[in-house]
């Protein structure tokens, strides 16, 4: 099974009305787990803003998630 990228740091919150969404700096997240999908990589990193409580995940960041 592929591992996520332990390296991987979300660049910034993806909420447009979240205080950093435009300026990161400072900005802070949780590690909140994982979901399972089928697909490859079938586990996925869950995160969320410690400013504005949304969550998200690695795939928020990828280009192909804005694609649907």
């Amino acid at each position: 099974m592929p591992r996520p990228d332990p390296l991987f740091t979300p660049p910034f919150c993806p909420a447009s009305d979240c205080r950093y969404f435009h300026s990161p700096t400072g900005w802070r997240y949780r590690r909140i787990g994982f979901y399972h999908r089928q697909a490859t990589p079938t586990r996925i990193q869950r995160y969320r803003c410690s400013q504005c409580g949304r969550r998200f995940s690695t795939q928020t960041f990828s280009t192909t998630y804005w694609l649907r």
